[in-house]
């Protein structure tokens, strides 16, 4: 599944991003046996097992996060959107270095919403925690991301 790849990219970098992706769904297929049948997608608990991995590698995820020379990417320039993509390289390392001010548990929770889409009550089964907590630790991380990207200038 792509979309785990990326998300856990977006964490750590596209150096650790193979390997931690890999550790995803080798243990999802161990752990297949406890997955619930019922569940109408697997993505929340796939996205669960990414982060308790990414826990292990919080390390590398705060360096990813740190450096000054972080991309938005190599997509295209072309047509409307190519002014788009230019002002994303622009805010992508103050974009990054703001995440990185973020306690671990906000991360977790704005980057599930913000970046990948997930719900509150999928970010709650994913992290193991209470709907109304993801929804508490999501409006936390949003105001200190606002007040860590107006510190940081025009953002």
């Amino acid at each position: 599944m792509r979309a785990i790849f990326v998300y856990v990219a977006a964490r750590v970098g596209p150096q650790f991003a193979e390997d931690v992706a890999a550790d995803v769904f080798a243990t999802a297929f161990a752990r297949r046996g406890t997955f619930d049948r019922s569940a109408t997608s697997a993505r929340p608990w796939l996205y669960g097992i990414a982060v308790n991995k990414l826990h292990q590698h919080r390390a590398a995820e705060v360096r990813w996060l740190h450096q000054p020379n972080i991309d938005a990417g190599d997509a295209e320039d072309s047509g409307d959107r190519a002014h788009d993509r230019a002002d994303a390289r622009a805010v992508v390392p103050e974009l990054a270095a703001a995440l990185a001010q973020l306690t671990p548990a906000e991360r977790d929770v704005l980057v599930l919403h913000v970046f990948e889409g997930l719900t509150h009550r999928e970010i709650a089964q994913v992290l193991g925690i209470r709907r109304g907590t993801a929804k508490v630790r999501l409006h936390r991380g949003c105001e200190r991301l606002r007040a860590a990207l107006h510190e940081g200038g025009d953002l």
